[in-house]
């Protein structure tokens, strides 16, 4: 039982000033006839060997996931003034249809620290129609408190009946890895009545191994299980070689308890092209229709290879949870 590869989707290489290179991490929604994937891309450094990111999106062909149908041609969302939480970038975490004319995008903003190179809060951007968003507020939705004291990264979000459930990426500790700082962290889980504001006790839902970090978990709902791929690499030395991300896999009951199994239905890089090395930032999605699972995910270099897809059995998924 594994997942299919389909291929190199989308890669960015210089198409716009600010799409120098990366299309990762990413989040994702149907609309219609397509998928639109939201990634992080990222401009070419600075004299001081700074990038921002910024957001844009594509739209693959349901019929055939790789087939890129459209790029966007514009950043997504403005920067923030000096001084806010998403001064320096953005990315996409999550997207969520609360209604045919309510989407709801998570994203996370970047702020330039001294030691730790930087600080990552969740915002929120809304739009009628999936492609022209703007912002809730300057401020963030969610980020550094009393439960997440270094901050937050990706996250996945559902709304479940007349409430919310988050599954987010929680900082544990900064390392010092030759000359920078590096994060480790865990996956945990937090509530809301609105999608807006979270009640949190610090449950963590999936536990790293030792000397490893958990990060950018994706949950989706299959009869009676939560399936959640998330990304894991080593604590150290994992920014090339086979230390790098790779996609993981746990499944749960209840969306709390969770046991995990990256043999299952994980997905490691491929041992050559754009995804040889890594395999990580999963976005799934099910074909009701064809009857499979469809991911998306980014390689190389946290997404600088590319952007690509693969799909396997929904009943391949279920026979073994079984």
């Amino acid at each position: 039982m594994s997942w299919k590869r389909e291929g190199l989707a989308l890669k960015a290489d210089g198409q716009f000033e600010w799409m120098n290179s990366h299309t990762g991490p990413i989040a994702g929604c149907k609309l219609g006839s397509h998928y639109r994937i939201f990634f992080g891309t990222r401009s070419k450094k600075d004299a001081k060997g700074n990038y921002t990111s910024r957001i844009n999106y594509a739209d693959f062909d349901v019929k055939s996931p790789a087939k890129l149908l459209q790029l966007g041609a514009s950043v997504l969302l403005p920067l923030g003034r000096v001084g806010t939480f998403d001064e320096f970038g953005q990315m996409p975490a999550d997207v969520v249809q609360v209604h045919p004319d309510l989407f709801r995008l998570y994203y996370m903003g970047w702020q330039r620290s001294i030691n730790a190179p930087y600080i990552i809060n969740i915002g929120v951007a809304e739009s009628k129609d999936g492609t022209r968003f703007d912002k809730i507020s300057e401020g963030p939705v969610f980020g550094v408190n009393r439960f997440n004291p270094l901050g937050v990264g990706n996250l996945s979000v559902s709304k479940q009946g007349t409430g919310w459930r988050m599954w987010y990426t929680c900082f544990n500790d900064w390392r010092l890895q030759g000359e920078q700082y590096a994060p480790t962290y865990d996956i945990r889980t937090c509530f809301s009545d609105d999608g807006l504001i979270w009640t949190e006790s610090g449950t963590v839902c999936v536990a790293p191994g030792n000397e490893e970090a958990l990060a950018t978990p994706r949950v989706i709902k299959l009869g009676p299980y939560y399936l959640m791929w998330f990304s894991y690499r080593q604590a150290t030395d994992f920014r090339s070689g086979n230390k790098g991300y790779q996609t993981g896999f746990a499944y749960s009951h209840d969306g709390i308890q969770w046991s995990r199994n990256d043999s299952m239905f994980g997905l490691k890089g491929s041992g050559s092209g754009w995804d040889s090395g890594m395999a990580c930032y999963p976005v799934v999605f099910i074909d009701e229709e064809e009857k499979k699972l469809i991911m998306y995910y980014c390689g190389d270099g946290f997404g600088e290879g590319g952007l690509g897809v693969a799909s396997i059995e929904i009943s391949e998924v279920l026979a073994a949870l079984e």
